[in-house]
């Protein structure tokens, strides 16, 4: 039912309900935790890729549904994409009317206080685009948009491997290589929203130019495209079929 839900979505068409709530409350193995929290709002958290679009309803630190994903490349340019978000989170408030508010993580420089994400290195057209504004006109919900690498590295703060610790420091590892710090127990960011941001940090000044010009950055070597083409090259080299 979830993935007919998202192939229709993704058509641009009205999208057949998700789940309903009442199926989590029932059958979820912590049942009485989610109850127990029946007061906290709930939310839409997206966490954009730049291979793909996650995307689900929580409440604190429960997830109650996620969807199927969505293929990035299948929606060049902002606009598109953007798009796309507004037609998944309408049809996940027809079964989650009560639906307060929308975060989106993104791979990129975000200022967060207007909302305005500055540029994406692994998905192409996204330069100074109002996500926040542009979502919240679309579906009438305040949206809130954060890097990626920080809202993970808040959410382990908070709930997860760093729970109780002061000062974090996280990586992500995917299409890119992100990263976030809690110094102090507050998430920083830098005076231009930067900080932590080591994917474009150069760890070999002999290595080859990287998307921003800069030689042997980080993401060059260990984000997912570069190393599955190393890969691909030593199993040829040894005439290893995969």
């Amino acid at each position: 039912m979830v993935k007919r839900w998202a192939s229709v979505c993704r058509r641009g068409t009205s999208c057949p309900a998700p789940l309903h709530p009442d199926h989590f409350f029932h059958s979820h193995p912590h049942s009485h935790s989610i109850q127990h929290m029946s007061n906290t709002p709930l939310a839409i958290g997206i966490d954009m890729g730049g291979t793909s679009v996650k995307y689900g309803v929580v409440r604190g630190h429960e997830v109650l549904y996620t969807g199927e994903p969505i293929i990035t490349a299948d929606f060049p340019g902002p606009k598109a994409l953007i798009a796309e978000f507004v037609r998944c989170i309408k049809a996940v408030q027809v079964d989650f009317p009560t639906v307060e508010a929308v975060g989106v993580g993104v791979p990129g420089f975000v200022d967060v206080q207007r909302g305005l994400v500055y540029e994406l290195t692994n998905v192409r057209g996204w330069k100074n685009v109002a996500l926040r504004n542009e979502l919240t006109q679309a579906t009438g919900l305040p949206c809130f948009a954060e890097n990626d690498a920080n809202a993970m590295c808040f959410a382990e703060f908070m709930h997860g491997a760093g729970k109780g610790a002061r000062n974090l420091i996280a990586v992500t590892l995917g299409t890119g290589v992100g990263g976030g710090l809690v110094l102090d127990g507050r998430l920083y960011r830098g005076s231009t929203f930067g900080a932590g941001e080591i994917g474009q940090m150069s760890i070999d000044y002999r290595g080859k130019p990287f998307v921003h010009g800069n030689p042997g950055a980080l993401e060059s070597y260990a984000g997912i495209g570069p190393m599955s083409q190393r890969a691909a090259a030593l199993y040829k080299k040894a005439k290893v079929k995969v």
